[in-house]
């Protein structure tokens, strides 16, 4: 392309995406850019990480190069347009040379999303095929570590960490075992006095009752066991003359089992809308790119460490062949329990946020631009999750990725 390597400035940070595996840059250049053809062409200067593999794409162009050139994208037609001096420039991509590309990046990256851990024969081959084809290895296994010998529960840890790393993260979960929620007894709840879900139903609107629906045998037995499991937690309790009453909704899942929803439909077309503004994704996920290290946290049962304002709990009032029972704490399915959610974990990690948090509703990612940091932004982070009480799933959280 016309230079050397040494016309490359150093990149502080590395890629990650290629095969879900981490990717150091040989450096970054500034290079111009061109669309459009004729009269008609638009010029402007990027700024490219450039990497040393076997890729079927010779450039890649970020949000960033769609921004500067204020591009529209349409991916179905293979399409850009962006305007220009002359006029609107229209880019078409090419369909057959796109499948081909895509086609090669999907033989070479085959075993990126095995999860099992592979036989030593089987790991052999794989350590030595990247080599040959001179393309991206695929991404390093996760694995399980027990942190509890009297509890079988498991913690999920980034196999790609070195060994020391590793051993200081592991011994550091073990010492705050108390963040997590292993059981249903754990539920403790946020304070009331950081957060409390509020309905304000529109005075004007008259509350509905609607009839008990008929249900199969089959699904009165996995709404009673949940409604059991969700008595034994605290979560709901039972009521007597309740003026609102929705219906229970049995849903079945892909692993045979049934999921219990409640009808709300009705009470929430009587509340009103929250504007609380939830973050963007995009942002969030610029910002974690930037990171060394990252782990993911997920907040044990979310929605139910929230409690429901004392006024309001009857408004959640649900029928059930074998009871009516109204919600202590916040239920899936309301309108605003996003924003109260996210309204929560903005007063639990304060000033964390955009420093070393990043969170989308129940989902928070702890990121560190130093490895070197990211046990201190854990500790800040599980000091504030212990502080208001609020538990972590240890079944959906990977750390040090």
């Amino acid at each position: 392309m016309g230079f050397t390597e040494t016309a490359l400035h150093k990149s502080p940070y590395p890629l990650i995406g290629f095969g879900c595996k981490r990717i150091e840059a040989l450096g970054k250049i500034e290079l111009n850019a061109t669309f459009g053809e004729g009269a008609a062409q638009r010029t402007e200067a990027i700024t490219f990480d450039v990497v040393d593999i076997n890729y079927p794409y010779n450039t890649i162009f970020g949000r960033n190069t769609l921004v500067k050139f204020a591009a529209v994208i349409h991916q179905s037609y293979l399409c850009m347009k962006l305007p220009s001096a002359e006029g609107i420039i229209t880019v078409f991509g090419n369909q057959e040379e796109a499948r081909r590309c895509e086609d090669n990046a999907s033989i070479g990256n085959k075993n990126v999303h095995v999860i099992e851990t592979p036989n030593e024969e089987n790991e052999a081959a794989n350590s030595e095929e990247p080599e040959k084809s001179g393309g991206v290895s695929p991404a390093e296994h996760t694995k399980k570590v027990l942190l509890c010998e009297d509890v079988p529960d498991r913690m999920i840890i980034g196999k790609g960490l070195e060994e020391a790393e590793e051993a200081r993260l592991i011994q550091f979960l073990r010492n705050n075992q108390d963040v997590f929620g292993w059981s249903s007894s754990d539920l403790r709840g946020v304070s009331r006095e950081v957060i409390e879900h509020e309905f304000r139903v529109n005075p004007k609107a008259k509350p509905v009752k609607q009839g008990q629906r008929s249900m199969s045998e089959e699904r009165q037995k996995a709404a009673q066991a949940e409604v059991q499991k969700l008595l034994d937690a605290g979560v709901i309790r039972e009521v007597q003359y309740p003026e609102w009453l929705a219906n229970v909704v049995m849903v079945p899942m892909k692993n045979g089992k049934w999921q219990m929803c409640i009808d709300f439909t009705i009470l929430n077309k009587a509340c009103p809308k929250d504007e609380y503004p939830l973050p963007r994704i995009d942002t969030l996920v610029d910002a974690a790119a930037c990171s060394e290290m990252l782990s993911m946290l997920d907040c044990f049962s979310g929605y139910h460490q929230i409690f429901m304002i004392k006024a309001d709990e009857e408004k959640t009032s649900f029928t059930t062949p074998f009871g009516t029972y109204c919600y202590v704490r916040m239920p899936e399915g309301l309108r605003n329990a996003g924003c109260t959610f996210n309204r929560m974990i903005k007063k639990v990690l304060g000033d964390q946020l955009g420093r070393n948090i990043s969170a989308y509703v129940d989902d928070v990612v702890v990121r560190s631009k130093k490895k070197e940091d990211h046990i201190q932004d854990l500790r800040e982070t599980f000091a504030n999750l212990r502080r208001h009480g609020l538990k972590l799933n240890p079944k959906k959280c990977v750390f040090g990725v």
